[in-house]
């Protein structure tokens, strides 16, 4: 089996790195197999492998199964603050408190901080060890300096987010992302004009550049029950064209749409007209501005169906192409609509 390198993409495609992803799996597969074929070496010492269904003790005195051989930030987390500095020192790891949040203001990521430890330090961490300082300088960045976001955090707040939209709590999740919008903004955001580039920049898990997408869609979800949401959308969508107005001109007309369909969410059909008719008015070939702008009048306490018929063939005779046939599509819904108020 060729060796993969721990910081390495995985091979499973998932875009993470193999360390964050596969490696602990492939690892206990290893580890079974070991045990079908003793005596094969998989690069481990002795001591510090433990045998299958084993309940080890870690340095610290931690009682650990051994069919769990990596660390993880939540076994980090029980440790007491002193007890991972005296572990990082026993690696070799010189700890110093204020060098640390000195180190927080300059590394975007915790897996960068630790990553400078092993080239700083003749680090001696073996066995399930050399992931322990990446997982410890998460911990320690919680804990001794909690106002300075890095990236791991807010992976972890993005996915939290995601799984609050799988269970439809958009408000909840919406605020979530709207947290770690600001600290974005705040932090990393200085520098990048672009989302793309932001993207480049923080080499996360999660894209900035579909999550942005997703914080917009999210709102305007949580706007239907609360309309509180409309009113954050709209905020939303106008910091984000001023923070990153280099960004890809499809995204960023995406939010002046979104932005104008929450003004008629907010019962203020007037200002959304306002913003839609700039909207078209200064990308005239933009056909999703027109969709959008006739979207309105389909239904809803806006329903006005001669309306939106008019607005779509706008863009129809400015002959705009509609290769998806979404004009087309709407202008059909309106003729059965129509023929069925007649009947």
């Amino acid at each position: 089996m060729t060796k993969i390198g721990r910081n390495a993409p995985c091979p499973c495609g998932s875009g993470k790195k193999y360390k964050k992803c596969c490696l602990q799996q492939d690892e206990l597969r290893d580890r079974e197999t070991a045990a079908v074929l003793p005596g094969k070496d998989y690069g481990y010492e002795e001591e510090s492998e433990p045998k299958l269904g084993e309940v080890v003790k870690t340095l610290d005195g931690l009682s650990r199964d051994g069919l769990s051989f990596l660390w993880s930030k939540e076994e980090v987390e029980e440790f007491e603050t002193g007890e991972i500095i005296r572990k990082l020192r026993s690696f070799g790891i010189e700890f110093d408190e204020n060098t640390f949040q000195e180190d927080t203001k300059r590394f975007k990521s915790a897996e960068d901080l630790s990553d400078q430890w092993f080239k700083l330090f003749h680090v001696r961490a073996k066995g399930r060890d050399p992931d322990f300082p990446w997982f410890a300088s998460m911990v320690l960045w919680d804990r001794l300096c909690p106002e300075t976001p890095y990236a791991e955090q807010l992976d972890d707040r993005i996915e939290e987010g995601y799984s609050l939209v799988d269970e439809h709590h958009y408000a909840e999740a919406c605020d979530i992302w709207l947290s770690v919008w600001e600290k974005v903004v705040r932090r990393f955001a200085p520098g990048n004009r672009s989302v793309e580039a932001l993207d480049e920049f923080m080499g996360m898990y999660h894209s900035f550049l579909g999550w942005c997408q997703e914080v917009e869609t999210e709102l305007g979800n949580a706007g239907e029950d609360n309309p509180l949401y409309y009113e954050k959308r709209i905020a939303f969508c106008t910091e984000f064209m001023g923070v990153f107005p280099d960004t890809s001109e499809n995204i960023l007309l995406n939010m002046r749409r979104a932005a104008a369909e929450s003004w008629f969410g907010l019962g203020d059909a007037s200002r959304g007209e306002e913003e839609f008719t700039k909207l078209t008015d200064d990308h005239p070939d933009w056909l999703w501005g027109y969709i959008g702008w006739g979207d309105m009048y389909r239904g809803g306490p806006n329903a006005d169906l001669a309306k939106a018929e008019s607005i779509y063939r706008m863009a129809l005779d400015k002959g705009l192409e509609d290769r998806e046939g979404v004009l087309e599509e709407r202008l059909e819904e309106l003729a059965s609509a129509q023929r069925k108020r007649e009947e």
